[in-house]
């Protein structure tokens, strides 16, 4: 006998090919019932999550499309054109200790589809009291956020509020920046008013050039109230021309073209029209040149528009790279027909611009022809000149 592990002795060898061949039925033998139990009992094993999952999902769609219905199981298909079941059969699910939780509650909530650790104990407590110290490493941050996004309102308000006093440090920290993100995305914006306040403690300003740091900052102007993020741009409002030049401030100011108000907006596009000239030579500049040219309707595009066109040697100086051909190419069309056409009248002679791929691009964007090349003087053949001094002689 091979054991209990070991293939059915009645099944394999010479006596099992014998039986299947006469057609004879299998006896029933005490191997057979002694292993009734054990199939009884993953019978009435409560479904794993990956399957609960799975029969929501199914369930769902056929509740919404009859036709689907059809491609279930059996045991699943509607009785007398009533919904298709969203539970299991009792002869399915088997009889259960406790009550599981409605398949519309399912449904409606993605967290209630992950079960409880311990007992009825609300999801995301796993992490509770280790929020701080989990947030400082690669994986623990992961799991404090997967926490946050399943957690409920409540849960997620404590294990929040395990980073007061350390807001300022969490939101530099290359790992705990992005629990700080996660916080600000899923509480609502009376929940996380003690970040905003512990990050304005700080110079904001610096907040806003730090590489991980900004990111917050950004996440407040999207997700905060509007008095949230008007006080965050406000105070941010007289450091625009310092910001909009720096590889990580200048994300801060074109969020700050995006969700100011038109007054923060206006005086953040005056600050950069009036030192236009050094912003459009500058990549990280130049890239904030271009959101406030997208950012706004076309009469306060119209603003910063001419403002570039009027500088003629300007245009010519970044018009022949990519980033300054995009300039001017949002340029041209926020400015008006006279306004474009006068522009173009004083591009149409730059012989210059028809040298380069983005310069001529340029003359096709306005309709212009290129200009002719200046005709090169005819050069005599090497040695003429010598034979005619020699022949002369």
């Amino acid at each position: 006998s091979m054991g209990s592990f070991g293939p059915d002795p009645d099944e394999g060898g010479v006596g099992g090919l014998l039986r299947r061949a006469r057609g004879t039925p299998r006896p029933a033998l005490p191997v057979a019932a002694a292993k009734m139990p054990a199939r009884r009992a993953a019978a009435e094993r409560p479904e794993a999550f990956p399957a609960r999952i799975l029969r929501s999902r199914f369930l769902h769609v056929a509740a919404s499309h009859r036709g689907v219905a059809a491609y279930l199981p059996q045991s699943l298909q509607p009785a007398n054109g009533s919904p298709a079941r969203l539970t299991p059969s009792a002869a399915e699910q088997g009889p259960a200790p406790q009550a599981r939780e409605s398949p519309s509650a399912v449904a409606a909530s993605p967290s209630a589809l992950l079960p409880s650790r311990k007992g009825h104990e609300p999801r995301g407590m796993s992490v509770h009291g280790r929020v701080r110290s989990l947030a400082s490493d690669a994986n623990g941050c992961r799991e404090v956020q997967l926490a946050l996004e399943s957690a409920d309102e409540v849960t997620r308000a404590q294990l929040a509020g395990e980073l007061r006093g350390s807001v300022a440090g969490a939101a530099r920290g290359p790992w705990a920046n992005y629990v700080i993100q996660k916080c600000v995305a899923a509480l609502r914006p009376e929940g996380f008013q003690f970040i905003v306040d512990e990050l304005m403690a700080e110079p904001v300003v610096q907040t806003a050039k730090h590489k991980f740091a900004c990111c917050v900052l950004q996440r407040i102007m999207e997700h905060g109230s509007p008095d949230q993020a008007h006080g965050l741009i406000e105070s941010l409002v007289e450091h625009v021309r310092d910001l909009a030049g720096h590889p990580y401030g200048n994300y801060v100011v074109q969020h700050m073209l995006r969700h100011g108000s038109p007054d923060q907006r206006w005086r953040v596009t005056e600050v950069i029209a009036a030192d236009a000239q050094t912003l459009c030579r500058d990549l990280f500049g130049g890239a904030v040149v271009r959101a406030t040219l997208t950012a706004f309707e076309s009469c306060e595009r119209a603003v910063l528009a001419r403002k570039i066109a009027q500088d003629i040697g300007l245009v010519l100086s970044i018009a022949h790279a990519r980033q300054g051909h995009n300039i001017i190419r949002l340029v041209v069309e926020a400015l008006d027909i006279p306004e474009r056409w006068d522009f173009a009248k004083a591009l149409e002679k730059s012989s210059s611009l028809a040298t380069t791929r983005y310069g001529r691009a340029l003359f096709h964007n306005l309709g212009l022809p290129l200009p002719a090349r200046p005709a090169q003087p005819a050069q005599e053949p090497e040695g003429m000149g010598m034979c005619a001094v020699v022949g002369g002689a």
